[in-house]
C-alpha cells in the first residue's frame, strides 16, 4: 500500500497551499471541532460546509477528511447530531474521529460514513485494532508502535494505518527503557549501564 501524506487545513487558501505542495489528501479541520479547543459556540455549520463545498469543487479527486477529534459531553450532542446530519445531506463521507460517544452516534446517523479512529495516544497493540476494525476504515497508531507489531497487523488486514509526524504528539506508554523507567531514576542509570 502507498504511503500518502494528508495535512490539517481550514481555509480554502491552505488547502490550495497543501495540495499544490504534494499532500495526498486533505483533513479539514475547524479549531472548535478541535480537541485542543475550548472556544464556543459551536462552528457555523454553513461556514464549515461552504470550505468543504469549495474544496470538493476544485479538487473533486481528492480525499477529504473532517476532522471532529473533540471529547464530545452532553451538551455537544444536538449540535454534534445537526452537524452530522446536514454534512451527510451534502454527501460529505470521511470524518476523522477519537471520542467513542461520537462513533456511535455516527453509527447511528449517517451509518455508511467513512470513519478514521484517531484516539490522541494512538493504538498501541494489534488488539485494539482488531477491535475497532469492524467500525472503522482507518486506524491511528501511537509513535511508540512498535515496526513487530505493524508488520503482523498487516497479515490480517489491509485497511489502513495513520502515523502523525508533526505537531502535538502524546505517547501514553512507552516500551523505551529511557521513559518507561523515569519513575525510577536510579533503576533507569543501573540498566542503561548494565545494557552497553
Amino acid at each position: 500500500m502507498k504511503p500518502k501524506l494528508l495535512c490539517y487545513a481550514s481555509t480554502p487558501k491552505q488547502i490550495h497551499a497543501f495540495i499544490n505542495a504534494g499532500a495526498s489528501d486533505i483533513i479539514i479541520e475547524d479549531a472548535r471541532l478541535s480537541v485542543r479547543s475550548m472556544q464556543h459556540p459551536w462552528p457555523p455549520t454553513s461556514q464549515l460546509r461552504d470550505i468543504i463545498s469549495k474544496a470538493k469543487q476544485t479538487f473533486p479527486n481528492k480525499q477529504l477528511w473532517i476532522n471532529i477529534e473533540k471529547i464530545a459531553h452532553p451538551h455537544d450532542i444536538k449540535s454534534l447530531t445537526t452537524l452530522i446530519t446536514r454534512l451527510k445531506k451534502d454527501q460529505v463521507n470521511a470524518f476523522r474521529i477519537q471520542d467513542l460517544g461520537v462513533l456511535s452516534l455516527f453509527k447511528s446517523i449517517h451509518p455508511k460514513a467513512k470513519l478514521w479512529y484517531a484516539p490522541e495516544f494512538g493504538y498501541s497493540s494489534i488488539e485494539a485494532i482488531k477491535h475497532m476494525s469492524p467500525h472503522c476504515h482507518v486506524h491511528h497508531i501511537s509513535n511508540d508502535c512498535p515496526i513487530t507489531n505493524i508488520k503482523k497487523y498487516r497479515k490480517t488486514s489491509s485497511q489502513p494505518l495513520s502515523i502523525q509526524i508533526f505537531g502535538p504528539i502524546l505517547i501514553q506508554y512507552s516500551q523505551r527503557r529511557y521513559i518507561s523507567y523515569l519513575e525510577n531514576t536510579q533503576e533507569a542509570l543501573i540498566s542503561t549501564i548494565t545494557d552497553t
